[in-house]
């Protein structure tokens, strides 16, 4: 009851005072399927949607906006130069989903107005024969595998630093490792962004990924924008709660705002303690149960 109280009374309190610093947010949802991206037609018109719902938010006074996974199928001088003429115009920054330059990355990518990145993130955790090959299966599977070219991971211990300050990212599949998350927060990260590509899966797919971002919204107390190629893109508060969530197969724009904290919660100082508590205590239960029975027939007898 003690918990459920404390639970109750967190879930009360206002989520933001005058002192929490806030960023105004813009999102693009670009529904190019990936059978259409690696196309030349598909290729001009993921970048002509990139390019319009930049130019859009931009002129509607956002401080900064985020494309998902892969936005743009390539990477180098090439992703910059694909949007160049825009951010000098608009000068407002632009998280771009795209390949980073040797070693051969799956990035996301802030740029201004010069070509030189404001700060760059690169995945961690690599989806196993759709990113890479693992070693212990290479000779097996090389041949078989969809692949023409490996990324290599991103540094695990990377931290990401902004105009707005320290953030919390992740792509795609690195939204089912609570640890990769924690740790950012645990060094200083304000908001949780995450960018992802699920135009591959079946509809439930969306949902699922959805929750697992909802999940890590709340373990470290931050607000999460989610941002997809083709759904579910979201903004989600620290408390788990949906503030706007996209429509599935559908282009969009969105901007909000989202509010920068500096919080840390027991599960990120501390990480799983009570999953490690829980089962000492229900071990111990176990064997009490177990033992005491026995102890108290020998007694009788």
């Amino acid at each position: 009851m003690t918990t459920i109280g404390y639970g109750w009374w967190q879930l009360s309190l206002p989520l933001e005072s005058a002192s929490i610093t806030g960023v105004k947010i813009g999102l693009i949802q670009g529904n190019v399927s990936n059978r259409e991206k690696f196309s030349p037609q598909g290729n001009r018109l993921s970048l002509q949607r990139y390019r319009d719902g930049y130019a859009q938010l931009a002129r509607s006074g956002v401080e900064v906006v985020v494309t998902p996974e892969g936005a743009l199928p390539y990477g180098g001088e090439a992703l910059y130069r694909s949007v160049a003429d825009l951010l000098q115009t608009y000068r407002v920054p632009l998280w771009l989903g795209g390949q980073g330059e040797l070693p051969n990355t799956n990035s996301l990518i802030l740029w201004s107005a010069s070509p030189t990145p404001l700060a760059r993130y690169d995945k961690v955790k690599l989806v196993p024969l759709g990113e890479y090959v693992p070693q212990i299966l290479a000779g097996i599977v090389r041949r078989l595998s969809p692949l023409e070219g490996e990324f290599t991971p991103g540094d695990p211990d990377q931290v990401v630093d902004t105009p707005w300050g320290r953030w919390i990212l992740g792509i795609c599949y690195e939204s089912a490792y609570p640890e990769h998350f924690r740790r950012q927060a645990r060094s200083g990260g304000q908001l949780l962004l995450t960018a992802s590509n699920d135009a591959h899966y079946a509809p439930a797919m969306p949902w699922q990924h959805h929750a697992q971002d909802v999940a890590r919204a709340i373990e470290t107390d931050r607000y999460a924008v989610r941002v997809t190629n083709t759904g579910y893109s979201a903004v989600v508060d620290p408390q788990g709660r949906t503030l706007w969530r996209s429509g599935l197969n559908t282009t969009e724009t969105y901007s909000t705002t989202v509010y920068l904290r500096q919080t840390q919660t027991a599960y990120v100082r501390w990480g799983d303690w009570l999953t490690l508590l829980l089962t000492i205590g229900t071990t111990l239960c176990f064997w009490r149960c177990k033992l005491f029975p026995k102890i108290e027939s020998e007694v009788k007898r």
